[in-house]
């Protein structure tokens, strides 16, 4: 945030010193057992972290740096640099004064509690395209333990490719610059090398995990950086990025401008450390409406959908699926409106959308509807009569989002305060007609940088855009955030619930197993956050032919270890009944049921076979043509719920045609021998001997099995 306070407020309480640069000493009282260590270096006052109880772990050469225009200025390159105790928790603030041209750099570090660090680096001053911070960079100083590292790489929005990956061994040839400045399709195609954003997890063969992410979205966008210092040199580059992305921000005289805040997590466990920085987003609104079941019209009906494809599935909906302990509810999903702008109903609802609603309410169904309100199509009449509602680019032109289907679109800029009153309109009329969940998609195109009438970052303004839809659809509406930035905006998140993958199918292309591998790696590099900061929506299963019968379950069980939505998107009235006895089967309600909804997937950070980088879904798929039934994507095969009651519910995978024999040791999955095992669902039974869960699945199957002591 940028903060204007007069400069007699803006000096800072210097503590107990703890360390001074020319002499490097400790200084005060020796560290705490099982407590972070941090040492400045005699030379340079860069930082080195350490922890007693995870010795394989030690970065050094520790150092913010701020940007400004086309220059970095790092902490080092200032010739005043003390490091200073400003707490008995402890807590630290690094200070670097002096420079010629570039403002004071502040870093200040919190310890949160044994094994958790938070960060944030500030700078005061007259400035000019402030472009943003190194929280803490290293260059190669980050050890984490013999071996390949495994990093957990994510998208900058719902739809991009996130999964485990084996950290590069190399730079990236050109730099950062071109990874942070991809967005759009080409962001969502990624391969996730060398960046991840918002946030990562790091663990090295058999060592322990650090997770490091940001806990706000103020003023920039953030990400983290690792990879190897150069190929075959031991030791890692690590870099907390707040900013870079094209933001550019100006201050005046007195003025602080604080980075996004970070923190670092080291734990033995990579879900529960992970788990342990997700709560540090919250709180979640997960959970307090409905939104959980349901079915949505995408993924059969496409831009065609009618009001009479709504009722025959909603009547199927009523009848047989809405009856599992929790609100149905019925999405009216893209193809209902005119144009997009202009969102009333078009001649395929007759009746409109509040007769609609209507009709689903008596049935016993929630309303649920589909806009992407940021988004106007470039030939409504809202461009021609109010060019100035729109962002511009960096030379005045009107910036659009160019959609690969339905042409381009240009964005609304929120900051216009009849714009903002035309997006908070639009939200009090769809909740007027009756529709209580709404699924709001496209919404990254808010974050860009461009031209806005007030003088914002992206950021900024997609804080801003998610207030005003908030505040025009009330608190009670389930908000479901689609293509939108993963943890953009303020905390707690706007958002109900956010789709956490790309598309499961597209209409040129149809159904593929490979979308469903996809998926599923996608579902294990987010589903950590379901119920802490927000419910994960992970794309309905489809079990309609041409996928087996075998195949449909396996798409349930997908979206059943990610603990959050449950929709279909089959014309419900054409399943066979087969099919339809999937979505109810009783097994559902059993995981639903778990004290923990969200599966853990087990070795998710192992290191051993892992990608060098992330396949695209459209990849896979034009790869599968010449390989039927594979996928090139590498997902966690195993995962486990805690039953509560000293018992496991494990959901086991073949993802590709060979199928897979499953041998483990109950011991390595923390239960004794004398155990009971209990098959849910379709799929080969598991059974127990000599101490060890075996079970034979055949190509694309899944199985869900309950251990019990």
């Amino acid at each position: 945030m940028i903060r204007t306070p007069t400069c007699a407020s803006m000096v800072i309480g210097v503590a107990l010193l703890l360390a001074a640069c020319e002499d490097g000493g400790s200084g005060g009282d020796e560290p705490a057992a099982h407590e972070f260590v941090i040492e400045p270096d005699a030379a340079t006052t860069s930082l080195t972290l350490t922890h007693p109880d995870f010795p394989s772990v030690r970065l050094t050469g520790l150092s913010p740096a701020l940007y400004i225009s086309g220059e970095a200025y790092g902490c080092t390159d200032y010739p005043e640099r003390t490091l200073e105790l400003t707490s008995a928790l402890p807590s630290w603030r690094l200070t670097c004064k002096g420079h010629d041209v570039a403002p004071d750099l502040w870093l200040d570090i919190e310890r949160i509690d044994e094994t958790a660090l938070e960060l944030r680096a500030s700078t005061k001053g007259s400035l000019t395209n402030l472009r943003g911070f190194d929280v803490l960079a290293t260059e190669g100083g980050l050890d984490l333990g013999g071996g390949a590292v495994a990093q957990l790489s994510n998208g900058f929005q719902s739809w991009s490719n996130s999964g485990v990956i084996r950290v590069p061994e190399s730079p990236p040839r050109d730099g950062l610059e071109p990874l942070l400045a991809e967005r759009g399709d080409e962001e969502v195609m990624r391969e996730g090398r060398h960046l991840s954003w918002w946030l990562t997890a790091l663990a090295a063969d058999h060592g322990p995990t650090l997770v490091a992410g940001s806990t706000t979205a103020r003023l920039f966008k953030t990400s983290v950086a690792a990879y190897g210092k150069a190929k075959g040199e031991r030791g890692m580059v690590l870099r907390l990025i707040s900013g870079l992305a094209g933001e550019s921000i100006d201050a005046a005289e007195c003025e602080e401008v604080e980075s996004e805040t970070f923190r670092i997590v080291l734990g033995e466990q990579s879900w529960d450390t992970l788990q342990r920085y997700s709560e540090a987003l919250g709180p979640s609104r997960a959970g307090t409406g409905p939104g959980a079941l349901g079915w949505n019209s995408w993924y059969e009906h496409w831009w065609e959908v009618s009001a009479d494809d709504i009722r025959g599935s909603a009547a199927i909906a009523a009848e047989r699926l809405a009856n599992q302990g929790e609100d149905f509810v019925v999405v009216v999903d893209d193809g209902w409106e005119l144009q997009w702008g202009d969102w009333q109903a078009n001649e395929r609802f007759p009746d409109g959308m509040a007769a609609l609603a209507a009709e689903l309410k008596a049935q016993g169904l929630t309303p649920g509807l589909w806009l992407a309100p940021l988004l106007v199509d470039q030939d409504n009449a809202l461009a021609a009569e109010h060019p100035d509602w729109f962002v511009r680019g960096a030379s005045g032109e009107l910036l659009y989002y160019p959609h690969l289907i339905e042409g381009r679109q240009l964005i609304l800029d929120v900051t216009h305060p009849e714009a903002a009153a035309f997006l908070e309109d639009l939200m009090q009329q769809v909740v007027g007609w009756g529709f209580e969940v709404l699924k709001l998609d496209f919404l990254f195109a808010g974050a860009y940088e461009g031209q806005r009438q007030a003088r914002v970052s992206g950021t900024q303004a997609y804080s801003l855009a998610l207030q005003t839809l908030r505040a025009g659809m009330g608190q009670d509406t389930y908000f479901l955030a689609c293509g939108a930035p993963l943890l953009g905006g303020p905390r707690p998140l706007a958002y109900d619930a956010i789709r956490s993958g790309a598309d499961i199918a597209y209409q040129p292309t149809g159904l593929a197993w490979s979308f469903v591998t996809t998926e599923i790696r996608n579902t294990a590099a987010r589903s950590f956050l379901h119920g802490n900061a927000v419910a994960v929506d992970a794309d309905p299963p489809l079990v309609r032919p041409p996928f087996t019968e075998d195949e449909a379950w396996a798409m349930v069980v997908s979206v059943l270890v990610s603990g959050g939505l449950l929709f279909s998107s089959d014309a419900l009235p054409a399943l066979p009944e087969e099919r339809l006895n999937l979505l109810q089967h009783p097994a559902i309600a059993h995981i639903r049921g778990l004290p923990g909804p969200a599966a853990e997937p087990v070795d998710l950070l192992a290191g051993k076979g892992l990608p060098e980088y992330l396949v695209s879904p459209y990849e896979d798929y034009v790869w599968s043509q010449g390989f039927p039934g594979q996928s090139q994507s590498v997902q966690p095969w195993l995962w486990r719920w805690d039953d509560g009651a000293g018992g496991l519910v494990l959901a086991m995978f073949a993802f590709g045609p060979e199928g897979r024999s499953v041998d483990l040791a109950l011991a390595d999955l923390g239960l004794d021998a004398a155990a009971n095992v209990t098959t849910l669902g379709p799929g080969p039974a598991a059974t127990l001997a000599s101490g060890r869960l075996q079970v034979e699945l055949a190509g694309h199957q899944a199985v869900l099995v309950h251990v019990t002591p």
